[in-house]
C-alpha cells in the first residue's frame, strides 16, 4: 500500500493527476453517452502510462510497459495481475459504473494499437474489467462491446 502512495506522490504532479472520488467519477461517466466515451478514451489513450514508462523507469520496453501499466490501473482500485506464457492477465476492479470499465476498455485498446501489443478483453461488467496483454498483436476480433 505504501508504495502505491509513494509512487502517487512521485508522479501525480508530473503528469498533473488530481484525485476524485468514486462517486465523483460514477456521476461523470454515467452522463457520457457511448461516442463521448470512446473518442475521450482514443484521446488520451496511453498517454499517462507512457509518460510513466519515461518518467520512472526510463526506457520503452514491455516490461517495463506492464509495470507503468499496472500502476496506472491501480489509480482506479484492486489489481490482479498474473503471467501466463507470455501474456499478462489483469483484473481492474474499481466499482464504478459500466461507463468507466468501456472507458478504461478503450484507453486500453488505444494504447495496444499505438504500440502493436494484443488486447483481449475476458470479462467487463459495472465494476470491473479483465484483460489479456501480449507483446504481439493480434486480430481485434476480440474486442466486443
Amino acid at each position: 500500500m505504501a508504495k502505491k502512495f509513494i509512487s502517487w506522490d512521485i508522479h501525480s504532479s508530473d503528469i498533473h493527476l488530481v484525485p476524485l472520488s468514486k462517486e465523483s467519477l460514477r456521476k461523470i461517466f454515467n452522463e457520457l453517452s457511448n461516442q463521448s466515451l470512446q473518442q475521450i478514451a482514443k484521446n488520451i489513450g496511453g498517454f499517462v502510462t507512457k509518460e510513466l514508462v519515461f518518467l520512472s523507469l526510463n526506457e520503452m520496453n514491455f516490461d517495463n510497459l506492464m509495470k507503468a501499466i499496472l500502476l496506472s490501473d491501480s489509480r482506479f482500485g484492486t489489481v490482479k495481475h498474473k503471467i501466463v506464457d507470455t501474456k499478462h492477465i489483469i483484473c481492474i476492479h474499481h466499482g464504478i459504473c459500466i461507463n468507466f470499465s468501456k472507458f478504461l476498455l478503450h484507453t486500453h485498446l488505444a494504447l495496444a494499437n499505438d504500440l502493436s501489443l494484443s488486447l483481449k478483453i475476458t470479462n467487463i461488467t459495472y465494476e470491473m474489467i479483465c484483460m489479456e496483454i501480449g507483446e504481439t498483436k493480434l486480430k481485434e476480433e476480440n474486442v466486443v462491446i
